[in-house]
């Protein structure tokens, strides 16, 4: 009753002080939206449902942008300048010219409150993060063929000893003879798991050095899936530094799948942050001024 009582006397605060062409059409808890703050399109007649729709539209965005201040997520610097400079790429313009454009406080504005809301979906996406395994057999029936092969494999892989650091162009002699001892082990009898979590330097190593499914395709990988059961391979030159592998496991899917997956994903993420945002309104105190509309 206090919050809307406030809102009520905060109306009539507003209607006193804005002139005619800037009229109080919407309140959302103790914010105002005024007529000038909607974006009609001068050419564009705008129904009644049209002109409700982007209210409502600036509304879910005030919410959003307030809900994003309580959880502390609001746009970095950081994030802006990177927002800034892309944009000055793509214009193939300066930062300092791009700066000096009229309107420019304006658009600086909109990139905050766009990255704000992005950090705000972010947030939302690890709570609520979609069961991909359920889309994978939903796929799999919309998408039958199998014409793509895929592997896990797991991986050995070091790019420093104790006194030499991996280099490209320099003699790595010291890495692939450890590598070529713990090959041995292994061929011997030893689980590759154990030596992985021993001795490999990528951060896959506290599960036994094992990806995720992968494409067979380049030259690595298609060795490796030659390799048979338990069979490590020959030492090969990754992007960490040099490494042996097993193949651990094999399917074949359709080439269409992971995009299915990623669509059904975006979707339903789309639904759920929506409901989300519908949950937020629902708290709100929310008024529309339709006579202010005609």
């Amino acid at each position: 009753m206090v919050k809307k009582l406030f809102c009520l006397i905060l109306i009539l605060f507003c209607q006193h002080i804005f002139a005619e062409e800037n009229t109080i059409i919407a309140v959302v808890d103790e914010k105002t939206i005024s007529s000038n703050m909607i974006e009609f399109i001068p050419s564009k007649t705008y129904s009644l449902k049209d002109k409700v729709k982007l209210i409502n539209e600036k509304i879910d965005i005030i919410l959003q942008l307030e809900k994003a201040k309580e959880l502390n997520i609001s746009a970095s610097e950081s994030q802006l300048e990177t927002a800034i400079f892309n944009i000055s790429s793509n214009k193939n313009t300066s930062i300092e010219k791009l700066k000096k454009i009229p309107g420019f406080s304006i658009l600086e504005k909109e990139l905050l409150d766009r990255i704000t809301i992005m950090n705000l979906k972010g947030f939302v996406i690890k709570k609520n993060l979609v069961d991909k395994t359920i889309l994978f057999d939903i796929c799999s029936k919309e998408n039958p063929e199998k014409d793509l092969k895929q592997i896990k494999i797991a991986q050995i892989i070091i790019s420093e000893t104790e006194d030499h650091l991996f280099d490209s162009n320099k003699d790595n002699s010291k890495i692939e003879a450890l590598l070529t001892k713990i090959r041995n082990h292994i061929n011997n009898g030893a689980t590759f798991e154990t030596f992985a979590k021993l001795y490999s330097q990528h951060p896959s190593y506290y599960n036994g050095g094992l990806t995720d499914w992968l494409n067979v395709k380049g030259e690595i990988l298609m060795m490796i899936d030659s390799l048979k059961k338990n069979k490590v391979s020959n030492i090969y030159l990754n992007d960490f530094g040099l490494a042996i592998a097993i193949k651990t496991d094999e399917r074949f899917i359709s080439s269409k799948l992971d995009d299915c997956i990623d669509k059904k994903a975006n979707l339903k993420f789309n639904q759920l942050y929506s409901e989300w945002v519908d949950e937020i309104r629902k708290k709100a105190y929310i008024k529309i001024y339709y006579d202010k509309l005609y």
